[in-house]
C-alpha cells in the first residue's frame, strides 16, 4: 500500500489545483507470485486506512481482458464520479 501512498502524495496538489477526485490505478493480479522488487506475501494484512483525498482505487488485472475493478473510498474528500463507481 505504500506504492498507492505515494501515488497519491504525487498527484493530490493536481488534484486539489483542478478540484477533481483523485484516482489511482493498481495493476495486479493475485495470482502474481512476483510483483516489481518484492515477493507478494498471501497473509491476512492489518486493515489499511484510506488516504482522504484518495476518492478510490482502480484495480486493473494484468491478463487479458484486463478486467477493472472500482473500489470507492466512502471518507474521501473529493467522492469517486457516479460513471465510475460500480453498479449494485
Amino acid at each position: 500500500m505504500s506504492r498507492i501512498e505515494g501515488k497519491v502524495r504525487g498527484y493530490r496538489a493536481l488534484a486539489q489545483a483542478y478540484e477533481v477526485p483523485l484516482v489511482v490505478g493498481v495493476q495486479f493480479d493475485a495470482g502474481d507470485p512476483y510483483i516489481g522488487s518484492q515477493a507478494v506475501s498471501m497473509e491476512p494484512v492489518s486493515p489499511w486506512r484510506w488516504p482522504e483525498d484518495l476518492a478510490g482505487l482502480l484495480w486493473i488485472e494484468n491478463q487479458l481482458p484486463f478486467r477493472l475493478v472500482v473500489r470507492p473510498n466512502p471518507g474521501a474528500r473529493r467522492q469517486l464520479p457516479q460513471g465510475l463507481r460500480p453498479s449494485d
